[in-house]
C-alpha cells in the first residue's frame, strides 16, 4: 500500500522528507511518498483563535483516503485548544508541527526532538487511520498524549496488544 505525504501551506522539504523517511523505516510493508503541496482550504482558518480548524482541512481531503497532511501552522479541533494530529478511519491524518518544536515553548529549538515527536504523532495518527482506538498503556504509541511531555515520555511503538489488533485491521507492521 502506498500512502502520500502532502505538505499543507509552507512546510519545509526537510520536515516532509524526514517524516517520509521515518515512516518508511517504521512500516516496511507500506510505502510513503511525497505527493506535493496544497494550500489551506477556504474557511479552514479561525481568525479569532489564529489557528486552523483540523476538521475543515480533513473535509477537503477526505475523498482521497489515507494520507498524511503535514503543516507547520497551529491547528485545533472542536473541544480542544490545539492538536498535534487529528485523523479518522480510512481518512486523512492532519499533523501540525507547530507545538512539536521546543521553540514554541520558549526553549532552544531542537530539530531532533521535534522530529522524534513528529514520528510518534504520525504513527499514532496512522493507527487511527487503520481503525485503532487510543490505548490505556502509557508505553504504547496509541496512548493519547495531552502534552509534549507525554510525547517525550511515550513510545513510537505499538504495545503487544495493539500489535495484534493492528495486524487484524490491515496495517502490516515491520
Amino acid at each position: 500500500m502506498q500512502i502520500p505525504v502532502l505538505g499543507l501551506g509552507e512546510v519545509s522539504a526537510e520536515a516532509i522528507n524526514k517524516l517520509k523517511s521515518m515512516l518508511n523505516k517504521n512500516f516496511k510493508k507500506l510505502k510513503f511518498y511525497t505527493s506535493g503541496r496544497a494550500e489551506f482550504p477556504e474557511n479552514s482558518f479561525n481568525d479569532f483563535r489564529d489557528q486552523y480548524i483540523a476538521e475543515r482541512i480533513m473535509d477537503a481531503f477526505r475523498d482521497d483516503g489515507i494520507q498524511i497532511i503535514l503543516t507547520e501552522r497551529d491547528a485545533y479541533r472542536k473541544g480542544r485548544n490545539y492538536i498535534f494530529g487529528e485523523s479518522e478511519y480510512r481518512g486523512p491524518a492532519v499533523i501540525s508541527t507547530k507545538r512539536l518544536d521546543p521553540g514554541f515553548y520558549d526553549k532552544d529549538s531542537d530539530k531532533d526532538k521535534k522530529f522524534r515527536r513528529l514520528e510518534k504523532v504520525a504513527v499514532h495518527q496512522l493507527g487511527h487511520c487503520f481503525g485503532m482506538d487510543n490505548c490505556e498503556n502509557p508505553g504504547c504509541v496509541m496512548n493519547s498524549p495531552s502534552s509534549v511531555r507525554d510525547l517525550d515520555e511515550g513510545s513510537a511503538d505499538f504495545c503487544e496488544e495493539c500489535q495484534v489488533e493492528i495486524s487484524t485491521k490491515g496495517l502490516p507492521l515491520k
